[in-house]
């Protein structure tokens, strides 16, 4: 789990708290990038990395987002939707991580906060592979296509959401382990600070 093991939840709500407090109720395209960089300086603190994407192949986001969690890593989606009509604004971050080694099944949480900077209760749950996907701004279409053979098949084409925007962004956080020298044990203080910020 990535949220509910970390105290991301914490630090990420401190900075909409004071995003809330400088902007809100007027919200502008700068003030949407402030917000941004805030939360994207959060995630890289934890070790995470932005995936870069071109939103004209969503099939390449698809591949890195798949590649990643079937090598152990873990996904943040991270979508931002702030129009000064819209009341109250919706800050979503989805995390995803896989269940097992065969890549059948993925634990989905989703951590939303409101224009108050409020953050509610966290949702959890056992997705397959395309479920997690469309959680994560992505959704697909079937297309006939003519095969070799002449005979039409189905083809699944992967495409981003209605909601994706230039503020939507996907982080990935590779395997971490820490080994204990031989013979020794890590004071306590450092064992509780290194599992209170990240997965080990």
């Amino acid at each position: 789990m990535v949220f509910a093991e970390t105290s991301l939840t914490d630090n990420i709500q401190d900075s909409i708290d004071d995003w809330v407090q400088q902007n809100f109720p007027l919200v502008h395209k700068d003030s949407n990038k402030e917000l941004t960089k805030d939360i994207g300086k959060e995630l890289k603190r934890y070790g995470y990395k932005k995936i870069p994407h071109d939103p004209l192949f969503p099939k390449d986001i698809q591949e890195k987002i798949m590649s990643a969690l079937e090598n152990g890593s873990e996904i943040i989606h991270y979508g931002l939707n702030l129009s000064p009509s819209s009341s109250p604004i919706p800050i979503v971050l989805t995390s995803g991580v896989s269940r097992d080694n065969l890549g059948i099944d993925y634990l989905c949480e989703i951590q939303r906060w409101d224009d108050e900077g409020d953050a509610d209760d966290l949702e959890t749950s056992l997705l397959f592979a395309d479920d997690l996907l469309a959680r994560m701004g992505l959704d697909y279409e079937m297309k006939q296509v003519v095969g070799t053979n002449r005979v039409l098949n189905l083809v699944k084409t992967w495409i981003f959401d209605n909601d994706a925007d230039d503020t939507t962004e996907w982080w990935v956080k590779e395997p971490f382990s820490l080994f204990q020298p031989f013979n020794t044990l890590w004071p306590e203080w450092f064992v509780k600070e290194i599992e209170s910020n990240t997965k080990v």
